[in-house]
């Protein structure tokens, strides 16, 4: 039960006096009213009972269990005196099946013939029948207390005076009843009931019922099993104490009342024009059903679980801020919306099984169009902690799976795709070639023209040649490389392996360009010294000559 969990209810429980009608199988549950609570006593097994009030507060809606008590307190939930007034209930129940059942239930779900699955378990009996699937009625709290509903109100026998005329010859008239063996006509009204009176003020009514029980019933005495011979009954109110103000159809042969109007319905509750259109609280529908509300009109489709099938409940319904698809069920969350003034064909469903989001031709799967420069897609997940790895965007094809980038201003599509060696390829249309391949296997790229890396003069090494360069003397060089064993400025194999083994192709290639210059600057000093070696070596032979 997901409510009435308080002291009150629990002491009210106790303090019941029941009075219940005979038990039996003809109705859901059998109702017991004390001056403090209603209780129902579950005339089948359920899974769960869900029991629905409406009152002068507003509805109330609350789910039992088959261990809990089924009832309703003159208490709300949070022990507070519920409003005298006139209060209607309705129970509905989820019936008890295996899991077995179930999982052919949801099967059937998937496969789209859950109908036939649900009228098989009617038929084979592990569904109760309609009529026992749901029950409805009424009470009143009047000054804090439940009136005896037990009290049925008795058919007056008022004294009967007639004034009939005098008639020539017998007459079977009496004062119990009168038997017509013919037709009879009345030119004028007439009046039905024990508290007619013979002053009888009509005005417009031609006939008129009068009288503290009112019913007409329609009794078909057809023997023939080939006619039809079902009995209804119009009736005004509940005879019971503290019932409901009410009309109703009764189908007496089902006992069951398929139309009901409360006292006090507003005004064009229900308005069928001439050409069908049917109005919820208006005369004038201009549609097939039109309904009228001050603040969110909304229309609920409510499984109820007495099919078998999980209950769900959900409410269609729109009003300034947005039109809407509420899950009810599942924390009222708001799983579709339309703000008012959307452009058109801001969602379109084609017959071809398209969507076109901005337009009424889409030419793809999914076709986004836009005129403003806005037609962008935004892939997001807000995941915190960040997952080491979140994949956001999959395209998946038996064959060649490609994503195209058309520039429509030149005609030029180039396209990135996973092809059948497993390998990342970029190829522009038209060139017959792959313009870059990046192998699965091996990780080798291979491209069909130059790769440049695009260096600005301010990072390349030409500083080397600057008079101020301090360049490392070849000792101290030598000394570093017996030491560190990798050239200065250039990452060592441990200096990689930190950092995941990636180099900085760009940076490396910039590095080893410094190294040529330096090498460069080298030469050319040993250059120097050959020549002035060879200088002085040349001036000695000459000397010694």
């Amino acid at each position: 039960m997901k409510s009435y969990k308080n002291a009150f209810c629990i002491a009210l429980i106790l303090s019941l006096t029941f009075a219940g009608s005979a038990f039996g199988a003809s109705k859901l549950a059998e109702t017991y009213t004390g001056d403090s609570a209603v209780q129902f006593n579950p005339n089948i097994a359920y899974e769960s009972l869900t029991l629905t009030v409406s009152g002068p507060d507003g509805s109330e809606r609350y789910v039992f269990d088959s261990a809990e008590v089924p009832f309703v307190s003159v208490f709300d939930d949070f022990g507070n005196l519920r409003a005298d007034g006139q209060y209607t209930w309705e129970l509905r129940i989820a019936p008890v099946l295996s899991s077995d059942v179930k999982d052919a239930l949801a099967d059937a779900r998937q496969r789209g013939d859950d109908d036939v699955v649900a009228k098989q378990l009617a038929k084979s009996g592990l569904l109760p029948d309609e009529g026992l699937r749901t029950q409805s009625g009424s009470f009143r709290i009047v000054n804090g207390l439940i009136p005896n509903a037990n009290l049925a109100e008795e058919r007056a026998q008022s004294p009967v005076s007639l004034e009939a005329p005098a008639l020539d010859g017998p007459t079977s008239m009496s004062a119990a009843a009168q038997t017509f063996a013919t037709d009879l006509i009345v030119q004028g009204s007439a009046c039905i009931g024990f508290d007619c009176v013979s002053s009888e003020s009509f005005g417009f009514d031609t006939l008129r019922l009068k009288e503290n029980n009112l019913r007409i019933h329609f009794n078909d005495t057809s023997a023939s099993a080939s006619f039809p011979s079902n009995d209804w009954r119009l009736g005004a109110n509940e005879t019971t104490n503290g019932g409901a103000n009410k009309f109703f159809v009764e189908d007496s042969t089902a006992g069951r009342n398929p139309f009901t109007i409360e006292a006090g319905a507003q005004v064009n509750t229900l308005y069928v024009e001439a050409d069908g259109d049917v109005g919820i609280k208006t005369s004038e529908p201009v549609v097939d059903l039109h309904i009228v509300e001050g603040n969110t009109p909304t229309l609920r489709l409510e499984q109820d679980g007495s099919d078998g099938f999980a209950s769900q409940t959900w409410d269609l319904a729109g009003n300034e801020a947005n039109f809407f698809i509420r899950d009810v069920t599942n924390g009222s969350k708001l799983s579709f919306r339309i703000k008012p003034g959307a452009p058109e064909d801001s969602i379109y469903l084609d017959s071809d099984n398209q969507v076109g989001l901005g337009t009424d031709n889409p030419a793809a799967a999914v076709h986004v169009r836009r005129t403003d420069g806005t037609a962008q897609l935004l892939v997001e997940d807000t995941l915190s902690p960040a997952a080491a790895i979140t994949r956001l965007i999959e395209v998946k094809a038996p064959g060649r799976a490609e994503i195209a980038l058309n520039n429509t201003s030149v005609s030029s599509i180039w396209g990135f795709s996973a092809d059948n060696g497993g390998s990342f390829v970029v190829t522009k249309a038209g060139s017959g070639v792959n313009e870059m391949v990046l192998s699965g296997t091996t990780g080798d790229v291979v491209f069909q023209g130059t790769v440049s890396a695009n260096a600005g003069a301010n990072t390349l090494p030409d500083f080397v040649f600057e008079p101020t360069y301090n360049l490392m003397p070849l000792d101290e060089l030598k000394s570093f490389i017996e030491t560190e064993r990798h050239l200065p400025r250039i990452p060592s194999v441990d200096e990689v392996e930190a950092n995941g083994g990636t180099i900085d192709m760009s940076t490396m290639q910039l590095r080893l360009l410094e190294k040529v210059e330096e090498l460069t600057l080298y030469t050319l000093q040993q250059q120097d010294t050959i020549r002035q070696l060879q200088e002085r070596l040349d001036g000695m032979e000459s000397a010694q000559q």
